[in-house]
C-alpha cells in the first residue's frame, strides 16, 4: 500500500509540463522581438532598425572626401551581411560594420590601421559615419568623425567631415582598341602611345624629310 500510494503521489508531477505549455508563449515573444528590430518603417531612426539584407547600401561604390576634393576617390564595399570594407589609393584598407537605421539611412564605424614615418605601425583610427542613399540607388552622401589612437594622438572625435559616392554598377565589355602587348608595349622606355593619325603625320614627315635631303642645293 505504501508503494501504491507512492506511486499516486508521483504520478502527477510526472504528467505534468509546464515548460511545454509555456513554450509557444516564449517564442511568439522572440518573435515579435525580432520583428520589432527588423522593423522598416520610415520614422524609426534607431541603429538596428533595418536589416542590411536588400538595403539599397549594400554593394560597392566610388566615394570622395568632399572636404578635400583634390585628393583620389577610394573605394568601399557594404555586404549584406554587415560587414565594411575600404581601399585608399595609398594603400591602407579599412574594416568594420555597419547596420541599417531606416529604409534608405545606415550607421557605420570601421578602423584602420596607420603607419609612422618610419612605415611602421603608428596606430589606429576610427571612423564613425552616418549614411543616406539617394531614393535612386545610384549615390549616397555620408558625414563622419574620426578618433585617432595613438602616441601623442589627440583624445576624442573630431569633425564633422563629408563624403559622397557613386555605386559601381555593372557594365558590358566593349570592343577593343588594341590587345595587351599593344597597351604595355607602350610604357616600355622611350616609347611613346602612338594613334593612326600621329603614324600618318610621322610617315609623311619621314618622306618630306627624305625628299629633302636627296634634293641638290640650288645656285643663282
Amino acid at each position: 500500500m505504501t508503494t501504491e500510494a507512492a506511486s499516486a503521489t508521483e504520478a502527477p508531477a510526472a504528467t505534468e509540463a509546464p515548460a511545454a505549455t509555456e513554450a509557444p508563449a516564449a517564442t511568439e515573444a522572440a518573435v515579435a522581438s525580432t520583428e520589432a528590430v527588423a522593423s522598416t518603417e520610415p520614422g524609426a531612426s534607431t541603429v538596428g532598425a533595418a536589416s542590411p539584407e536588400g538595403h539599397p547600401l549594400v554593394g560597392a561604390w566610388i566615394l570622395m572626401d568632399t572636404n578635400d576634393p583634390e585628393s583620389p576617390p577610394f573605394l568601399g564595399s557594404f555586404s549584406a551581411d554587415g560587414i565594411y570594407r575600404q581601399a585608399d589609393f595609398d594603400g591602407l584598407d579599412g574594416y568594420g560594420a555597419w547596420e541599417a537605421t531606416g529604409p534608405t539611412s545606415a550607421a557605420l564605424t570601421f578602423v584602420q590601421h596607420t603607419p609612422n614615418e618610419e612605415g611602421e605601425f603608428g596606430g589606429s583610427a576610427t571612423i564613425r559615419a552616418t549614411i543616406e542613399v539617394d531614393p535612386d540607388g545610384q549615390s549616397l552622401t555620408a558625414e563622419f568623425t574620426i578618433e585617432l589612437v595613438g602616441e601623442g594622438a589627440p583624445a576624442g572625435e573630431y569633425g564633422p567631415g563629408s563624403v559622397t559616392g557613386t555605386r559601381i554598377v555593372v557594365e558590358p565589355m566593349g570592343t577593343p582598341a588594341g590587345s595587351f602587348d599593344d597597351l604595355f608595349g607602350q610604357f616600355e622606355e622611350g616609347t611613346e602611345p602612338t594613334s593612326e593619325d600621329t603614324a600618318i603625320v610621322e610617315d609623311t614627315m619621314i618622306v618630306v624629310t627624305e625628299t629633302t635631303e636627296a634634293s641638290p642645293p640650288t645656285t643663282s
